[in-house]
């Protein structure tokens, strides 16, 4: 049995419902995106630069830029969109300084949207009553990292919050573990990684986590994170059950 002393959660899907927050922000951002480019007619314009980032709708797709990358990473791709779409090229100077700007102004205002899965409060509580440290790995930045966790009324049970700081490599690199690790004063092989995506479970493998824990409550589905998860759970409420036993130790 594996002796497991901290717990690395991500972030989006995980402690908080995806698409209540992010696909407004989403929204919001190609709004002003294409009315500051004057091109905000253009209805199918706003559907591919959606489908860009993978939003269909009013949800995330899972293999999309908005569900596993960075705000950087969003902005990127967004170039590169308007880019196919033959924008002027002088438009399109700067943009994704631009477009970062927008996300991280639109997440601050969007953040009364932020909807918990489930009671992050108990749970959280209960974990640091055993003696779990724990920490967060997600590719949001540090500043909305923490808006987030704080809105959640969880921030202070949080040992190490990792973020997009521009220092630290983004997930699935495992410098965010390593990271947790030092911290706390911990060792991979007493960590589990838990995520809804597949950047979450290829990050435990980079960095030989303990465990690897898929959650369904994300903008996965089970196919693309179960291959090589330890445990699916449905939400992360699963990782202790009523007599305080862990999942790992049934």
């Amino acid at each position: 049995m594996k002796e497991i002393k901290g717990i690395l959660f991500d972030k989006d899907g995980t402690l908080l419902d995806f698409n209540s927050m992010w696909v407004p922000v989403a929204q919001g951002l190609i709004e002003e995106l294409l009315y500051d480019l004057g091109i905000g007619e253009e209805q199918n314009m706003r559907k591919k630069l959606l489908k860009s980032i993978g939003v269909s709708g009013d949800k995330v797709e899972p293999m999309g830029t908005l569900a596993w990358g960075t705000v950087r990473d969003v902005a990127n791709q967004l170039k590169a969109a308007l880019e196919e779409e033959n924008v002027d090229k002088s438009l399109l100077k700067n943009i994704e300084a631009v477009i970062e700007i927008k996300i991280s102004r639109l997440s601050r205002e969007k953040s009364s949207l932020i909807r918990p899965i489930g009671d992050l409060v108990k749970l959280f509580h209960k974990l640091k009553a055993l003696g779990i440290r724990i920490g967060l790995a997600t590719s949001d930045t540090y500043e909305s990292a923490r808006l987030c966790l704080k809105i959640l009324k969880i921030e202070e049970y949080f040992d190490f919050v990792g973020a997009d700081d521009g220092i630290l490599k983004s997930k699935p690199n495992p410098d965010l573990l390593y990271k947790f690790c030092e911290v706390c004063n911990l060792k991979p092989h007493e960590v589990a990684v838990v995520g809804d995506t597949e950047v979450d479970i290829a990050l435990a493998n980079n960095g030989n986590a303990a465990l690897a824990i898929a959650v369904l409550s994300g903008a996965n589905g089970i196919n693309s994170v179960s291959r090589k998860a330890d445990f699916i759970l449905n939400s992360i409420h699963e990782i202790i059950d009523g007599n305080e036993r862990f999942v790992w130790c049934k």
